[in-house]
């Protein structure tokens, strides 16, 4: 089963992320977990240790999503991170930088999801999901 972290300050994005996720790539099992603060994030960022975490960019005033990448990235450097915003500038979208793998624009539409999560899973459309659901963190 294939963990999802949701760190991001909007709750309607937060209630709203896992049925996208969801449509996005049905048949795939996923634990998700999402959190309004980076601070709740970290808190279960430890727990469940996931596989991917998506982190928006501006988490209000307590930190912002480049530092909680950065600091969950020194604890567990295999975490695919994905950096969420809702301006990005063209020239960030081709080349995601501070240490993220991939920056995505809010509105999130499933298919832009879909395709992001199978890259950063590996995973090819209609292909192998049994890897995707078997795959473990320690």
């Amino acid at each position: 089963m294939v963990s999802v972290l949701l760190i991001d300050d909007e709750r309607g994005i937060c209630e709203c992320f896992a049925d996208i996720l969801a449509q996005a790539m049905p048949g795939f099992e996923f634990r998700f977990s999402s959190a309004l603060s980076a601070s709740q994030g970290f808190d279960l960022f430890l727990q469940n240790r996931p596989h991917i975490v998506f982190v928006d960019l501006e988490l209000g005033t307590e930190e912002k999503g480049t530092d909680f990448i950065r600091r969950i990235r020194s604890m567990d450097p295999a975490v695919k991170t994905v950096l969420l915003s809702g301006f990005l500038e063209d020239h960030l979208k081709q080349s995601p930088p501070w240490g993220t793998d991939a920056l995505l624009e809010k509105p999130v539409s499933s298919g832009q999801l879909a395709r992001l999560v199978r890259e950063l899973l590996k995973v090819s459309e209609g292909g192998d999901r049994h890897a995707a659901k078997n795959s473990t963190r320690h």
